[in-house]
């Protein structure tokens, strides 16, 4: 029993230690914890086209797994309406779906979110299953729409090569790390 103990507590901290902390925001106190070695860039600046700044966490290098984040908005009750969340989510998933009655069956599932309701849909490219990996190109896409609160409306996109992977899996944990930071 006491081996089985001193395992777990050596797991979770190895967990806790080769974990890292990134924001996601050149001006908004939000942040994501990655695995160790994930890297964070800013993918866009916010422009005419897309007025919304773009954060990228990648995967270490040799694997093909990217989140792409942005901050939508900010102070708004409706952030905390589920019923909001998923309008939104059904619009984000457009270009998923072959048809307007696809896009009306979708069913969204639930990621678990401190502090905050976060909704999602898994998508696989249909042209690429079977196909060898090329880093860059996605096998999946995963859709997120994610409410902090009423303070911030943040949309997410999950981009790997399988919804049943490790990448996959870190990815989704990614997402539901994200939190404003508490001023010390």
């Amino acid at each position: 029993m006491k081996t089985a103990i001193a395992l777990l507590i050596t797991c979770f901290a190895h967990t806790l230690a080769s974990a890292d902390e990134l924001t996601i925001s050149a001006k908004e106190p939000v942040i994501v914890v990655t695995p160790s070695q994930w890297k964070s860039t800013m993918e866009k600046s916010p422009g005419r086209a897309f007025p919304f700044e773009t954060c990228r966490i990648a995967a270490p290098a040799g694997r093909n797994a990217v989140c792409l984040l942005s901050i939508y908005d900010k102070g708004k009750e409706a952030f905390t309406d589920p019923k909001f969340l998923k309008e939104l989510l059904r619009g984000d998933s457009r270009p998923y779906v072959g048809s307007p009655e696809d896009l009306r069956k979708l069913e969204f599932k639930e990621a678990k979110i401190d502090g905050g309701l976060a909704f999602y849909a898994d998508f696989v490219d249909p042209d690429l299953v079977g196909k060898p990996v090329k880093l860059g190109t996605y096998k999946t896409a995963t859709p997120v729409i994610l409410g902090l609160g009423s303070k911030y409306l943040i949309k997410v996109t999950v981009l790997c090569d399988e919804v049943d992977s490790a990448d996959y899996r870190d990815l989704m944990k990614i997402v539901q790390s994200i939190k404003i930071k508490k001023e010390v």
